[in-house]
């Protein structure tokens, strides 16, 4: 019989919510404590889990445009050099979890570090700016979704009429892999303030 040695440090987490961290600025505006950080596209619709409904006005917020949205979804999608302004974020006092471990002040009052907030609290993130271009993010997963369906279809069309097309349908999903990938390591700015609800 084999003994197994259990190292209880190792499941120090497990059953626990992990949290998402980030490198962040933290500075002062309007007497509000405010965070300045990024994150990876790929990782909008998680951070703010909230997805914006087109039949219904958030608070403080006009109703959105779903078409808009999605025309941003493409745009992030199809064009290489897209830009975007910040999405602008508030983490109610009532469930701010927000930790911040800093790394280093600047003379100015502001500080670098680490942003860390558990990933199921960010129900609780609102949008206090930025609902089309949030919504544009979390319409860029089906976005992607759809058109890799559709590659993959015309693929296995042309695999069984050995049709002329299929090279360059294979073409076109491997660009539509590397475009995913080259997703994964672009980013939008995101401005989080602690807030009333």
């Amino acid at each position: 019989m084999t003994n197994i040695e259990i190292n209880p440090e190792e499941f120090a987490s497990v059953g626990v919510a992990r949290r998402l961290e980030l490198p962040a600025f933290r500075y002062k505006q309007g007497g509000r404590t405010q965070y300045s950080t990024v994150v990876a596209v790929p990782e909008v619709p998680t951070f703010v889990a909230r997805k914006p409904d087109p039949d219904k006005a958030l608070d403080g917020n006009r109703k959105v445009d779903g078409p808009r949205a999605k025309r941003f979804g493409e745009y992030v999608n199809d064009k290489r050099d897209w830009v975007s302004p910040a999405i602008f974020v508030g983490v109610p006092r009532e469930h701010n979890s927000l930790q911040f471990d800093k790394k280093i002040s600047f003379g100015n009052g502001s500080a670098f570090g680490i942003l860390s907030i558990p990933s199921n609290e960010t129900q609780h993130v609102l949008i206090v700016d930025g609902q089309h271009r949030t919504l544009g993010f979390h319409t860029l997963d089906e976005i992607i979704d759809e058109r890799r369906r559709k590659l993959l279809r015309l693929i296995e069309m042309a695999e069984k009429n050995d049709a002329t097309e299929l090279g360059e349908h294979k073409r076109s999903y491997k660009t539509r892999d590397d475009r995913i990938r080259e997703l994964a390591g672009e980013h939008i700015s995101v401005e989080i303030v602690e807030a009333t609800e």
